[in-house]
């Protein structure tokens, strides 16, 4: 079988685009959608590159189109998708933190989840990029925002994060009291 040089640099970096897709969208099935579309879009409309980090940035920016466009999609549609993952069952082990860890540890979850949810689009997309370990010069490549932009695009997603995760927490304390209270 004869493949052509983007289609083994697409091969190459389904793995890269998986991971980044995974953070934004929290669940396996999800992100192998988004990455599917991005594929499906690269065999199409890809340019040639003339290195693996040109394909990298170029798939990331379809990445980010895609998870863009699917989120205003979201936005408009009617459906609304259920939580397969909160319907799994999970058997204890021996080594398995006690009931106290577990839900303070799904409160932290939870309050990080709903505060992320809250970001837009846009944030989270930029937030996944560095967290993956992108520079501030390969995001702004990639997103083709110029660096100063970029920085203070960063800087308000971050500071929004923080400042949901806080709200998050302060909603989760609030009711943790209403409860003792009855």
């Amino acid at each position: 079988m004869n493949t052509n040089p983007e289609e083994s640099h697409l091969a190459a970096e389904v793995e890269h685009i998986f991971r980044a897709a995974y953070r934004l969208t929290g669940n396996s099935s999800d992100a192998e959608d988004l990455v599917q579309d991005v594929c499906e879009r690269a065999l199409r409309k890809a340019p040639k590159f003339t290195a693996a980090l040109d394909c990298r940035r170029w798939l990331l920016r379809v990445l980010y189109n895609c998870f863009i466009d699917g989120r205003r999609h979201e936005k408009r549609s009617p459906i609304v998708a259920s939580d397969a993952a909160s319907d799994s069952v999970n058997e204890p082990s021996a080594d398995a933190p006690g009931p106290e860890d577990l839900a303070a540890q799904s409160d932290s979850e939870t309050a990080l989840t709903h505060a992320w949810e809250r970001l837009e689009p846009a944030q989270q997309m930029l937030l996944v990029l560095r967290a993956e370990g992108h520079e501030l010069e390969e995001i702004a490549r990639i997103t083709e925002i110029d660096k100063p932009a970029l920085s203070s695009r960063l800087h308000r997603a971050r500071s929004s994060l923080a400042k949901y995760l806080e709200e998050e927490r302060a909603v989760q304390t609030h009711r943790a009291i209403s409860e003792e209270v009855r």
